[in-house]
């Protein structure tokens, strides 16, 4: 039976309550390294309840994310205590198979071939917000622009419950107080490449595309316009400012298209 408390945003409250309990039991226990899984561990209950856990070969990409948010979680878990001449690998590892299953996870070579495409262009996304992903409010900023985007680019689908249960999921570690780090930064980093590639691969529109712009936006400019806003607070607002003109100008993508 699912819960369905809260509609379709019951994931996302789910989330925030996981993620927060999370990183204050494991701040508690005295585990500031592992406190960084709060927020993937928040975002796995968030995506398994909006969408269920499909085991068997998916018939729609939104329902790779919930096993995808389960495979990043038990990737973060060796992460979060590795020393850097591990930690590349795992995040290789990371992307490379994220790619793989939002590409319809290719066996052979020639389903290789025709899924290079979308594999490169998630692989590099992880690997872009993994690098950008410095502190838990960047993936909280990011994971909101990308939020954003999708209310103001609708598509059929649960692509907004999905992105404002990974940015609840964050927010909820993060008011907990999870350590930011590598345990944090990959599994999200997957998760945020994943759910943002969602709109190019199912129809592939300008907007689409601008909607991987707008977190991408968040990441980049984020701590730049930050620098004059010291509390982190405020540096959630400043990177979600960085991004609003990618936003507006999918919002009139949209209505144009529409």
């Amino acid at each position: 039976m699912r819960i369905d408390w809260f509609g379709p945003w019951t994931g996302a409250v789910l989330g925030f309550v996981i993620g927060l309990l999370a990183a204050l039991l494991l701040r508690a226990m005295r585990r500031p390294v592992l406190a960084g899984i709060a927020a993937p561990l928040g975002l796995c209950a968030a995506w398994i309840t909006t969408l269920g856990l499909v085991t068997a070969s998916p018939r729609q990409l939104a329902e790779r994310l919930p096993l995808l948010a389960l495979g990043a979680l038990l990737l973060g878990l060796p992460a979060a205590a590795a020393r850097p001449v591990l930690l590349w690998p795992l995040v290789a590892i990371g992307a490379a198979g994220a790619g793989w299953w939002m590409g319809g996870a290719p066996l052979t070579a020639a389903d290789l071939g025709r899924a290079a495409l979308v594999i490169g262009v998630v692989a590099a996304g992880t690997v872009l917000a993994f690098l950008l992903m410095g502190e838990a409010w960047q993936a909280l900023a990011g994971s909101l622009a990308l939020a954003a985007a999708f209310a103001v680019a609708p598509l059929p689908g649960p692509q907004l419950a999905l992105a404002l249960g990974l940015a609840a999921a964050v927010a909820g570690a993060w008011i907990g107080g999870a350590a930011s780090g590598a345990g944090l930064a990959l599994p999200l980093a997957m998760a945020l490449a994943s759910l943002a590639a969602l709109p190019p691969l199912a129809r592939g529109a300008t907007a689409d595309w601008l909607v991987v712009a707008a977190p991408a936006a968040a990441l980049l400019l984020g701590p730049l316009a930050a620098r004059r806003m010291p509390p982190e607070a405020a540096h959630v607002l400043a990177a979600l400012l960085a991004a609003l003109p990618v936003v507006l100008a999918i919002a009139w993508l949209a209505g144009r298209l529409g």
